[in-house]
């Protein structure tokens, strides 16, 4: 099922299309989990595949090119 707004039309990006677009780069974040009055945060650390050729910075820019890419698209679909 598809929900439709009240004008018979739907929200639509790019991220409908790309599924599996860049997430993050390997490095240290912090996730937060916020549930009614409690925050509750803990480290997280992605490490590189070490299957990968590529290097850590060769990745953050890889990653930042798609994040690029993914706002061209929703641009484009927005124009539609």
């Amino acid at each position: 099922w598809i929900e439709l707004d009240r004008d018979g039309t739907r929200p639509f990006t790019a991220r409908h299309v790309i599924r599996n677009g860049p997430l993050a780069p390997p490095g240290a974040y912090t996730v937060v989990l916020r549930v009614g009055e409690e925050t509750m945060r803990r480290p997280l650390t992605i490490r590189k595949d070490p299957h990968s050729a590529g290097s850590v910075a060769d990745i953050r820019a890889q990653v930042a090119l798609g994040l690029e890419i993914q706002s061209a698209a929703d641009d484009a679909v927005g124009m539609i």
